[in-house]
């Protein structure tokens, strides 16, 4: 699995942190292109993310929740039903904001790769 240091982390937390403002800017017109990266870059990162054996409406589900966590801070015990056991869902938490890292640019995958 690919790791992610803790000053990556922040980031991209803070990142999806800021995603309800940087949509409003968005619908209104007013983002920066780096808005539209950011945004692209949580889209493309939800739509890679691999959970296997889940169907359509569950995997959104579980995005949804694994958004939720990272957005607010919210820990696992706290989220309700999340289809999954606490360790995968942490996870897969933690790949989602690898790929979103990966699509900001901030991670060399071809690095990454070498070193696996």
């Amino acid at each position: 699995m690919e790791y992610l240091g803790e000053d990556y982390k922040r980031i991209v937390k803070a990142l999806i942190h800021s995603d309800k403002e940087r949509k409003k800017r968005i619908r209104k017109g007013t983002a920066t292109a780096f808005d539209i990266k950011v945004d692209n870059a949580i889209k493309t990162a939800m739509k890679e993310l691999k959970l296997d054996g889940f169907t359509a409406s569950t995997r959104k589900a579980l995005i949804d929740k694994l958004y939720e966590s990272i957005q607010y801070n919210t820990p696992w015990e706290m989220l309700g039903d999340t289809m999954v056991c606490r360790s995968l869902f942490y996870r897969y938490r933690s790949r989602l904001m690898y790929l979103v890292a990966v699509h900001m640019d901030m991670v060399d995958v071809s690095q990454s790769h070498d070193n696996a």
